[in-house]
């Protein structure tokens, strides 16, 4: 449209009273039958370039000081930042509602630039009377709405999409590490994701406060007792978060503040608020805006009186595991971080408690009670900083805040237990973190070499039986497969074939083996043969059904020479030891005989049957052999 038409079309006689108009974007229109419409732009922020976008005009047109205001059209002018000329569309009546009555037109976004900026303003025109044609340009989202007679005033200063944001989401989404605070918010949108030019946000604030009072600030810059610290962009969420929109795709944003519980007590408050803006329009709209609650002020304390909190590097430390990975031959170690919140005052001396590092020492009878350490240690309150227990005690110290911290050195493989104690001023005894339903934490070190494991797992009597030979008419467990066969050890049965060796192992690109249970099998309560390998009869013994001479001793002397042939190539052994499982006719082995007597092959259940369960009644221990279950 030429601009002698927009002229002429807001051309007239020049009245003395500007309209009560406005235009709030956020706000629903009431019907005037109890129920309400959309809000005056609709949709409000989600939708994208194509389709169209319909914007309300609002007016009073009764009950004016100067009379009715009576409206008979106007026009919706709107654009994108980019484009020179205003495109046009003609308002429509909606309805009349009380003393106030409402127009509406379509931005047809097609007549836009994709993803810029898109900006509007509307135009009233009035049959002759006291109002005067007007122009509704200026506010924001929230409202403050500007009304002009000047059309060059509204274009100047237009509504504008894509550079407010659309809402700004954070409920309560924190990180505590030790003294420090990390705040996270999602915030609409960013238009394209490969031009960050189209945030509709570029700017972000926490404003706190730690003495009790409400935070206070704007566009960055704290006021009162508050203090404030900046987002930073971090990156757009995933499309598999499901948070892909028409209008584009969220934001994520955080801000750090170092320290920020260093001079809080325990049980001291923080509270705050949360403010994201462009600095194009310096809007700023609050968390959670558009989540229901808007300038909601968020707050936590610093702890919990009570309630003792241990992490290791940054995971809760109640009953879970901290693995790492260290080079023990190379003189390896992997730091643990550890803080540690006893959640009570007037502390006097805080401690971790561990052994950590100290596997050779599970053998050890530090308390002389005839079972090792490593079974049964000694009383912990009796163990100090620096012994030489299988457990011992490291102090940590007091970063503030209620929280100490220490950093161990995870140094020799093994799989450990941690956990926390502190001692309160007045009361000399030892206060656990394992306690009232809380439970150690795991320290699992595990070789490095165990990241570059690619494992195969293997059947002994079935890998290189022939009868996995198609048309093999020799369908008979003779011939099965033995360890000689695994590596071509001349007594091999099957050398001719060669199907499987560590050759073909290592061109599959594996370097571990895991073998199914390789012990021998009991013969009680089998219902086929040889049986379920997992009905383990001596767990120090080789299955004679895996050599060809068919003995345990020529079974052990196989598997050592295969152990032997893979350590040469660079072939790694897991042996799959099921020892919740037993065949009701199992050995006690040499290692049983020293515990309880009898021979190598007396079986358990005759020597010492409560290992078993009571026939009956799986709760209680039997107490001879024929009662076993």
């Amino acid at each position: 449209m030429k601009p002698i038409i927009l002229a002429l079309l807001f051309a007239g006689i020049a009245f003395a009273d500007l309209p009560n108009a406005w235009h709030i974007p956020d706000n629903a229109i009431a019907t005037g039958n109890g129920g309400t419409t959309p809000t005056m732009r609709n949709p409000r922020v989600e939708f994208g370039n194509t389709g169209t976008v319909r914007v309300f005009s609002g007016l009073q047109k009764f009950g004016n000081s100067f009379g009715t205001a009576d409206q008979n059209g106007g026009t919706l002018f709107y654009k994108t930042a980019d484009q020179s000329t205003w495109n046009t569309s003609t308002l429509s009546f909606h309805q009349n509602v009380g003393n106030d009555q409402f127009w509406y037109a379509d931005i047809n976004l097609a007549n836009t630039t994709p993803d810029k900026v898109l900006q509007y303003y509307i135009g009233l025109t009035f049959n002759p009377g006291p109002a005067e044609n007007a122009f509704i340009h200026g506010g924001g989202d929230l409202g403050g709405s500007l009304v002009t007679t000047n059309n060059a005033t509204a274009a100047a200063a237009p509504y504008t999409v894509r550079n407010r944001p659309a809402w700004v989401f954070h409920a309560n989404n924190r990180v505590i590490n030790g003294n420090d605070v990390q705040f996270w918010a999602k915030v609409g949108y960013l238009s394209d994701l490969n031009d960050p030019s189209t945030q509709w946000a570029d700017n972000g604030a926490v404003y706190f406060t730690t003495d009790g009072s409400a935070p206070a600030g704007a566009l960055g810059v704290p006021s009162g007792t508050s203090q404030a610290a900046p987002f930073t962009f971090s990156h757009p969420e995933s499309n598999n978060q499901g948070g892909q929109s028409v209008a584009g795709t969220p934001m994520w944003w955080f801000a750090s503040v170092p320290s920020l519980l260093q001079s809080v007590p325990l049980g001291g408050q923080v509270r705050y608020k949360i403010g994201f803006w462009h600095s194009s329009k310096n809007e700023e709209k609050s968390a959670d805006y558009q989540a229901g609650l808007p300038d909601q002020i968020f707050s936590f304390t610093n702890g919990t009186l009570g309630d003792p909190v241990l992490t290791v590097n940054g995971l809760n430390g109640n009953y879970t595991t901290t693995h790492v990975f260290v080079d023990e031959t190379a003189a390896d170690s992997r730091p643990l971080s550890i803080t540690f919140a006893p959640g009570q005052p007037n502390i006097t001396t805080v401690e971790v408690f561990t052994n950590l590092n100290r596997r050779d020492r599970a053998q050890l009878d530090a308390n002389a009670d005839g079972i090792e350490d490593g079974i049964l240690p000694p009383d912990g309150t009796t163990v100090t900083v620096g012994d030489n227990n299988y457990f011992t005690a490291h102090t940590m110290t007091h970063a503030g805040g209620g929280n100490y911290t220490l950093t161990l050195n995870a140094q020799k493989t093994g799989a450990y237990r941690l956990t926390a104690r502190w001692k309160v001023s007045g009361d000399p005894a030892w206060r656990w973190y394992t306690n009232a339903g809380r439970r150690d934490h795991a320290v699992v070190v595990s070789p490095v070499d165990s990241r570059n494991i690619n494992l195969y797992e293997i059947n002994v009597l079935t890998i290189e039986s022939s009868d996995n030979t198609p048309g093999d008419s020799n369908d008979d467990f003779a011939n099965r497969s033995t360890f000689e066969d695994l590596h071509n050890a001349p007594t091999a049965a099957h050398n001719a074939n060669n199907r499987w060796d560590l050759d073909y192992l290592k061109n599959l690109g594996c370097n571990w083996l895991w073998y199914q249970p390789v012990h021998p099998i009991g013969v009680e309560g089998q219902s086929y043969f040889p049986g379920s390998p997992y009905a383990v009869k001596n767990f120090f013994e080789i299955n004679p059904l895996m050599s060809v001479g068919n003995t345990r001793a020529a079974a052990m002397t196989a598997f050592q020479n295969f152990v032997s042939a893979a350590d040469s190539q660079g072939v790694g052994i897991m042996l799959d030891a099921p020892f919740n499982h037993t065949s009701p006719d199992v050995e006690l082995s040499a290692v049983g005989v020293q515990l309880f007597g009898g021979t190598t092959t007396t079986e358990i259940r005759n020597q010492e049957a409560r290992f078993f369960s009571q026939s009956g009644n799986y709760g209680a221990r039997a107490s001879a052999a024929g009662h076993i279950a």
